[in-house]
């Protein structure tokens, strides 16, 4: 059996590019219906409410880019440290004999 296990990068980033876009979707409109709440019962709605709706789609997108560098960081630094180490990434799904 192989000692070294490579992972393909493109699976890897895009894993990472989903979840984090999802979870900018989630605290985009948890930020977006929280500001616009806020504004409606105590400035009234504003220039900021505005600012608090543009979350709706920008919290995703940053999220998303920023799960994007995260995966090829965590793709470049496993490659470096699995050639010094023994380290099987999800070795406890493969079948042992």
């Amino acid at each position: 059996m192989n000692s070294k296990r490579k992972i393909k990068i493109w699976p890897f980033i895009y894993m990472q590019t989903i979840l984090m876009t999802l979870i900018g979707l989630l605290l985009g409109v948890l930020y977006s219906i929280g500001g616009l709440f806020v504004d409606l019962f105590s400035t009234g709605l504003n220039k900021g409410s505005l600012l608090a709706m543009g979350a709706l789609w920008a919290m995703p997108i940053l999220a998303g880019l920023v799960g994007c560098a995260l995966g090829l960081l965590q793709w470049i630094l496993y490659l470096l440290f699995s050639q010094f180490i023994n380290i099987r990434l999800f070795e406890i799904f493969e079948k042992v004999d």
